[in-house]
């Protein structure tokens, strides 16, 4: 169960950092 938390963090972040590019380009 806590590697699944951890992978969704995970895949939270990246969304984030390609939410930002998006928002920047």
């Amino acid at each position: 169960m806590k590697k699944i938390f951890t992978n969704s963090f995970k895949i939270q972040a990246v969304e984030k950092a390609l939410n930002r590019n998006d928002s920047t380009t």
